[in-house]
């Protein structure tokens, strides 16, 4: 060349990549085959087994815990409002709740009856031959038994995903639902036609939330059916 071309005007025909440590030729080697994992979104469900509620809760990320809480007359007996074992068929007020520092869990709960009722929650209602239970509304009594089971954690490390418990002697009409919350926002409704009817007996009742649930609210029609609830059940994770 008579003069030099301009810089930018080059194109390099070949290059050379060496390792820095030692100025070596590196090797490149091409991959052609890629492991791929495909992920489904999870919706929130209801369950009417135990086992399969706590299976599916198993195989969410960060899942530690499944906690059963018996309500039996001891732990019943943890409330705050209590303190003490009831005896059967005492009313033991419209609030019962557990500090985790009564439990031994890493959460805290209660159960509340919201119909107003004047004999709110009846631990043992002899009017029901099953024991170890709380009568919502009790027997006879009230007939619009609305409860709603809550949680609150104390650090921003424990989350409950998934609540459950069991359910007698509710017989469905076209106005009950199940409704699940994050805080003041609802995330799911579940109506009449996906819940269990346990008119004759009772029946398992488990929620598996996408996000943390902060409460589930049972809303039974005014009816002439008289419902129990028993042992409650909590799936938590820790992230």
């Amino acid at each position: 060349f008579e003069n030099s071309p301009p810089l930018t005007t080059a194109f390099p025909i070949a290059y050379a990549l060496n390792n820095l440590s030692d100025n070596s030729l590196a090797k490149v080697s091409e991959t052609t085959t890629y492991d791929i994992t495909e992920c489904q979104q999870m919706e929130t469900q209801i369950f009417t087994s135990w086992n399969e509620w706590k299976s599916n809760f198993s195989a969410i990320p960060d899942s530690c815990d499944d906690v059963f809480f018996t309500t039996n007359g001891t732990n019943v007996g943890l409330a705050d409002e209590l303190g003490y074992i009831p005896a059967n068929n005492q009313n033991v007020g419209a609030w019962l709740t557990y500090d985790a520092a009564n439990t031994g869990y890493n959460f805290n709960f209660y159960v509340h009856a919201t119909s107003g009722c004047g004999y709110p929650i009846t631990f043992n209602d002899t009017e029901f031959s099953e024991r170890d239970m709380l009568s919502i509304g009790d027997a006879d009594n009230c007939e619009n038994d609305d409860f709603e089971i809550g949680v609150s954690t104390n650090d921003n490390d424990t989350y409950v995903f998934a609540i459950g418990f069991y359910l007698g002697h509710n017989g469905l009409s076209s106005t009950e639902t199940l409704e699940v919350f994050n805080n003041n926002s609802k995330v799911k409704e579940f109506d009449y036609t996906q819940l269990p009817s346990s008119s004759s007996g009772e029946v398992f009742v488990g929620i598996i939330s996408t996000v943390p649930i902060t409460r589930i609210m049972f809303n039974e029609d005014i009816g002439s059916d008289d419902i129990y609830i028993k042992d409650l059940c909590f799936g938590v994770a820790y992230r």
